[in-house]
C-alpha cells in the first residue's frame, strides 16, 4: 500500500520537525503536521489507510499500517515524556501512563481526520481539533499547580 510509504515519510519528517521545539505542545504539533498535511492532500487515500488500521483483514497491508501507527504512538510517547521548557509548568503526574496517552492522541488524530473528510466539523480545522485533543491529553498527564482548581 503506497500510503504506508507516505505515512512513513511523514513520520520521519515529523520527527525532524519536532526535534527543534522546546515545549511538548509545539513538538507534538510539529510532529503531526506532515501527517495532517498528507491527510488533507490525499483525503481519500488517507481514509483508506485509516480503514485498514481499524478494520482491515489480517495480512501484509494491515500489518504495515499498524506498524506505522505503532511508530507514531512511540514517537508521541517520547514527545509527551520530554521536559517542557515553559515556566512555570505543572510537573508530570507520577501515575501518568504516557503509552496510553500517546495511543489516545494517535487515535484522536485518526478520528479527527475522518471527521474532516465527512464534513462533521466545518467550523474548525483538523489541526485545531487535534490541538484541542492534545490539550486534553496534556492536562491528563500533568498535575495541577498549587492553587489551581482540581
Amino acid at each position: 500500500m503506497v500510503m504506508n510509504d507516505e505515512v512513513a515519510a511523514c513520520v520521519q519528517a515529523g520527527a525532524a520537525a519536532a526535534a527543534v521545539h522546546r515545549t511538548r505542545e509545539a513538538a507534538v504539533m510539529a510532529y503531526l503536521a506532515p501527517l495532517l498535511a498528507l491527510a488533507a492532500v490525499h483525503e481519500e487515500n488517507f481514509s483508506v489507510f485509516i480503514k485498514e488500521v481499524l478494520f482491515g483483514p489480517p495480512g501484509q497491508h494491515r500489518d504495515a499500517a499498524l506498524g506505522q501507527v505503532q511508530r507514531i504512538e512511540a514517537a508521541l510517547c517520547g514527545l509527551l515524556a520530554q521536559r517542557d521548557d515553559r515556566e512555570p509548568q505543572p510537573p508530570q503526574r507520577q501515575d501518568a501512563d504516557l503509552t496510553n496517552a500517546a495511543r489516545a492522541l494517535a487515535f484522536a488524530v485518526l478520528l479527527e481526520v475522518s471527521s474532516s473528510r465527512l464534513g462533521l466539523h466545518p467550523a474548525t480545522t483538523t489541526t485545531e481539533r487535534v490541538r484541542a485533543q492534545l490539550d486534553l491529553v496534556l492536562h491528563g498527564i500533568l498535575r495541577p499547580r498549587a492553587g489551581d482548581a482540581q
